[in-house]
């Protein structure tokens, strides 16, 4: 229940002070969905199904409590101690952090829909596709429910999403109107990765375009850069060279996960210098990296006023 859910948090810490710091929180998707259903009187979903479904004519997207009921639902797997298993079905409890079940057409609808101004007004559109700024000057690469970013030197807002046994990526290109859309019912590979794939094989002049190394790269920080990467892939890093809200994220937990996924890429074949972001206090630099296994990735290390690492991020 969403009083269960809420006795969980309500008596957590803060992760930073508020307006200091962006970070994604499922739960504060929980608490907005619950504030939906407060504002308008009726259950979350009643008004998803009104207001989002309707809408934009999405007939194949239901919710995790109905998975029992859907005659065509997929089933979802994951890998236990190298075994291929089942997850089994989901009690829907993610509410408006997730809760939704859907199709790839369905969700092509909903991208229409929502930027051809269906759900909400053009101008709140733009607002949510738009990073919003922190007031140390830095940009969160955060709009309202989509990230936002660039691929192949094309403006992109996305999001992903998983639960038990699934994976989604959601890929919209507005310059472009296109969007690439990927579901699977595995947990057990990325699905940025076959987007980004989908995206440069329908544009191959742009995906050539991007193996271009950009001017101005210091051999320094991409040497910084590649030592990184090769402690990741070790599962063994030098934490005296990341910052205290990057120590604090990379728990071992996390670090063992990021290992295992890192592997999974193969090795890198080439790494291009893709140039570089102020970002208040923060420089971004960014690298595209190409594998052995055909992936590609754009990474990104964010280095503070005093040569902290405050980030490094591959999507």
């Amino acid at each position: 229940s969403f009083d269960a859910v809420l006795a969980m948090i309500a008596n957590k810490p803060l992760d930073f002070k508020p307006g200091s710091k962006w970070a994604y929180s499922n739960t504060n998707y929980v608490l907005l969905g619950h504030i939906v259903a407060i504002v308008s009187g009726v259950p979350w979903q009643t008004y998803i199904r009104e207001h989002v479904f309707a809408p934009a004519g999405m007939t194949e997207s239901a919710f995790m409590e109905d998975e029992p009921k859907l005659a065509d639902m997929a089933t979802g797997y994951t890998k236990y101690k190298g075994t291929l298993m089942p997850t089994g079905s989901f009690d829907g409890w993610a509410r408006g952090a997730g809760a939704i079940v859907s199709t790839a057409s369905d969700l092509a609808k909903w991208d229409v829909a929502l930027f051809d101004g269906k759900i909400v007004a053009p101008a709140d559109v733009r607002l949510m596709t738009s990073p919003g700024p922190l007031p140390s000057g830095a940009d969160a690469h955060y709009g309202f429910g989509w990230m936002v970013d660039s691929f192949d030197g094309q403006p992109r807002v996305w999001h992903n999403g998983g639960t038990m046994g699934f994976l989604s990526q959601n890929d919209v290109y507005p310059a472009l109107q296109q969007a690439v859309i990927v579901l699977q019912s595995f947990t057990g590979a990325n699905p940025a990765t076959v987007a980004d794939a989908a995206f440069d094989a329908l544009h191959p002049t742009l995906a050539a375009a991007k193996l271009k190394p950009v001017a101005g790269e210091d051999p320094a920080v991409t040497a910084r850069a590649k030592k990184v990467w090769q402690e990741l892939l070790a599962g063994v890093v030098d934490r005296a060279q990341f910052d205290a809200s990057m120590n604090k994220a990379l728990t071992p937990a996390m670090l063992q996960q990021g290992t295992a996924q890192l592997k999974a890429l193969g090795p890198a074949t080439t790494w291009t210098y893709a140039g570089e972001v102020k970002q208040g206090a923060l420089t971004a630099y960014m690298y595209h990296l190409a594998f052995s296994s055909g992936a590609q990735l754009t990474l990104v290390m964010s280095v503070d006023a005093n040569g902290k690492i405050a980030g490094f991020a591959a999507h």
